[in-house]
């Protein structure tokens, strides 16, 4: 029966902890190369997410100048009708006949004035001209 005993090599403990390995120059290099790689990888897919949020915020400006537009273009047309209203001459007449009691001048009080137009002054930096 003692055939049947098993028979084991009892490994015994070593303290490997103070065995310092040789650093693997190409596999630091290999490693640098990767790690080197990543980064440009995770730079270009930083900068394009950038480019894309840009355009979005970009096209979301885009939109509310085209309705702040339209909101202008509004208002501008409704002053300018309100200074046609107000500038009419029917109205312009009737105020000053009913609120400034205006009458139209007869003939005899009217004075007309002609435009005098006046010459420009002479060029103060010409001294003499030559003939």
């Amino acid at each position: 029966m003692k055939s049947q005993w098993i028979e084991y090599e009892k490994t015994p403990k070593v303290r490997n902890t103070a065995i310092i390995r040789e650093p693997d120059k190409r596999q630091h290099k290999e490693l640098r190369r990767w790690v080197g790689f990543g980064i440009v990888i995770v730079a270009v897919v930083l900068f394009s997410a950038w480019q894309n949020f840009e355009l979005i915020q970009h096209g979301y400006r885009i939109e509310d100048l085209r309705k702040e537009h339209e909101i202008e273009k509004s208002l501008n047309k409704e002053l300018r009708l309100e200074i046609e209203q107000l500038t009419a001459p029917k109205r312009v007449e009737r105020l000053a006949r009913e609120e400034l009691n205006l009458v139209v001048p007869s003939q005899d009080q009217v004075i007309v004035l002609e435009r005098v137009e006046v010459a420009p002054p002479p060029d103060t930096a010409i001294v003499a001209t030559r003939r």
